[in-house]
This record gives C-alpha cells, structure tokens and sequence, in this order.
C-alpha cells in the first residue's frame, strides 16, 4: 500500500487539520502587519522572515504535531 493510500480514523484527521488551522492563524498574527491574525502577510517583512516565522510556529506546535499520526505522514511527504 502506498503512503497515499494510508487511512487514518477521522478523528485523528480533524485533529490534525484543526492543529493546522491554529499553526496557520498563530503564524499569520505573528506577521501580520496589525497582529490582528489576519492572513494578510504585511509587506514589511521579507519572505525569509516570514520563513522563519513560519519555522518558529512549526517549532512551537512540534508536540502535537508529533502526536498526530496523520501530520507525521503529511510532514514526511514534504
């Protein structure tokens, strides 16, 4: 069976979105330009702060991510 092809219960698929969610709208009110969390990235930072950022939020949300079957395999096939 292909990775693709691996199912997951439902459960720990809504899980693992709605981890995404919240990784998603912390990064963007940590760079948005009003800190509103908007997901309007401000044109005052560069795209490898914005980067950066973005790894810092990955950093920060590892534990649960690393606790979610479904976002270990969506990880690993980046």
């Amino acid at each position: 069976m292909k990775q693709s092809e691996v199912q997951f219960p439902q459960e720990v698929t809504n899980d693992g979105v709605q981890i995404v969610k919240e990784l998603m709208h912390e990064w963007a009110s940590r760079t948005s330009c009003d800190g509103s969390g908007d997901a309007l990235m401000s044109d005052d930072l560069s795209p490898d702060t914005q980067l950066t950022e973005l790894r810092r939020c990955v950093e920060d949300f590892e534990p649960r991510i690393t606790n979610n079957e479904w976002l270990q395999t969506l990880f690993a096939s980046l």
